[in-house]
């Protein structure tokens, strides 16, 4: 049931969009919107996904009978640990930036805030991978289980979320003063440079959605572990060195560095394990796609029209560059879709 679990993947997200949505602009209060009014429609859209989900498994299931199993409870325990502690690894080693800088510097509140205006965007356009990580996973475990080859899929997948994502990291480096400028009105110089940086760790993490999901659909649960707590060791080590010295910029660098080098890792391990071949030859289109991209980027930056044109512009530009050279191929999302 993929599309089934893709759309409960996004309901609680769709859901609170819409409920945040009409409390901001559907003229229903005429107090100005409250952070606890977020907690709130969080809340709700949990709990409204939870009965939904509910419903469905209950529908479908064949017996159900609510009860309490000790021994198939301690079951699940064991089977499910390594996962949560990969996502606990991981958390720290994508939060820990904002808790160093407020913690270690005597301006730490107000740096961590700067960190943070440019770190949301960057959470934001990680959905993407996240989402496609969810469709993925459950495609990835039934290939792997069947015994079939997902070398292919994991090439097509490949290219189609770092295409967008090289895209939408250089237009943001490109174009970072303008959009940090339309988002906020307080340090605007230093946090265009931090949004700069980290939209470039953006490339590392959509890439890392993939082969991670790749390694836990595997069961290379332990190897993940090893990864992701070595993410986290690098990323306090670096943060110790370069907070004191650049701040916020600091925390963005170790934050770059560390997610291209888990993500190489990840890569490493992926084709020794599935023994995938390197494509050479995507290989070269890929560092040529991504070298014109930074010209075009630089060109198109000077031209004389309004910003968000020119950042159209960079994008369309872009797209028929990949479709050019067949990094990306307009049937490639039907043909991911077939799989299911």
């Amino acid at each position: 049931m993929f599309r089934t679990d893709s759309f409960l993947s996004v309901l609680d997200r769709a859901l609170m969009i819409i409920i945040c949505g009409v409390l901001l602009w559907g003229n229903i209060t005429e107090e100005k919107f409250r952070i606890e009014w977020f907690v709130y429609a969080q809340t709700v859209a949990y709990l409204l996904t939870l009965v939904v989900s509910f419903v469905i498994v209950l529908k479908k299931a064949t017996f159900f009978r609510p009860g309490f199993n000790s021994e198939m409870l301690i079951k699940i325990i064991k089977s499910s640990y390594p996962y949560a502690l990969l996502s606990m690894f991981m958390i720290i080693y994508v939060r820990i930036d904002s808790v160093m800088l407020e913690r270690m510097l005597d301006v730490g509140g107000v740096q961590a805030g700067i960190y943070a205006q440019s770190y949301r965007i960057l959470d934001a356009a990680s959905m993407m991978g996240y989402l496609f990580a969810g469709i993925l996973l459950p495609m990835f475990s039934k290939m792997i289980k069947q015994k079939q080859s997902v070398e292919e899929l994991a090439q097509l997948s490949f290219l189609l979320l770092i295409v967008p994502a090289i895209l939408v990291s250089f237009g943001s480096l490109f174009f970072k003063k303008e959009i940090i400028s339309l988002l906020y009105d307080s340090h605007i110089p230093v946090s265009a440079d931090i949004f700069g940086i980290l939209m470039l760790a953006f490339i590392p993490v959509s890439v890392g959605y993939i082969f991670g999901s790749l390694l836990t659909a595997n069961g290379n649960l332990k190897m993940l572990n090893i990864i992701a707590l070595s993410g986290v060791i690098t990323n306090v080590i670096l943060n110790l060195i370069l907070i004191p010295k650049y701040q916020a910029m600091g925390s963005a660098e170790a934050s770059l560095f560390t997610q291209s080098i888990t993500v190489l890792v990840q890569i490493i391990a992926v084709y020794r394990i599935m023994k995938f071949k390197p494509d050479i030859l995507r290989n070269i289109k890929l560092a040529g796609y991504f070298t014109l991209v930074v010209i075009l980027g630089f060109l198109v930056s000077r031209m004389s029209f309004f910003w968000v044109y020119e950042l159209l512009i960079f994008g369309l530009l872009g797209i028929i560059f990949a479709w050019s050279v067949r990094l990306l191929k307009p049937l490639s999302i039907i043909r991911i879709l077939r799989q299911e």
